[in-house]
């Protein structure tokens, strides 16, 4: 039997953009948000927000068959391992793996690589600026996805975004 080419991988979406952290600039309290903090009061298993939170965790555990793809890098870590929830996976390069969506999210984070930039602002004053760099740790394979189209989307918003 032959092997199947993957549907989509890591590698087809641009990722995340460089940006920098001014550290001569001060946020004041009512610029920061935290719109990914939600206190729950009063909520049972039909309130919309509890739905939408058992949607997401269903389709974090969604089967995927998946592939880490080799490296050109001879230093590049084989295997290469992820955790979610306390669970730990390990995955040589090169294999075939059937595994739940949240590992993939897990293995796919972005590092970031730190340049710090020494400079003299407009008043003479020496500043510091660092550059964060984003690096995505390894390619992956999507070979099989169950949700189609959807999952194709979560890889690239994925990818596209560092988190």
């Amino acid at each position: 039997m032959a092997a199947k080419l993957p549907s989509h991988s890591t590698s087809d979406f641009k990722g995340p953009e460089q940006f920098d952290i001014d550290l001569s600039s001060t946020l004041k309290a009512d610029e920061i948000e935290r719109p990914d903090l939600a206190v729950v009061t009063d909520a049972d298993l039909d309130t919309p927000h509890v739905k939408e939170y058992n949607r997401i965790a269903a389709f974090m555990e969604d089967i995927l068959t998946i592939r880490v793809a080799e490296s050109e890098d001879p230093y590049a870590p084989n295997p290469v391992s992820c955790g979610n929830q306390g669970a730990i996976k390990v995955f040589t390069r090169g294999e075939v793996y059937k595994v739940a969506r949240k590992f993939i999210d897990s293995l796919i984070k972005t590092s970031f690589r730190t340049r710090t930039i020494q400079y003299k602002d407009a008043n003479g004053l020496d500043q510091t600026r660092i550059e964060q760099i984003p690096v995505h740790n390894v390619i992956v394979d999507v070979i099989e996805d169950p949700a189609g189209a959807y999952g194709r989307q979560w890889l690239q918003y994925k990818m596209t975004n560092a988190s």
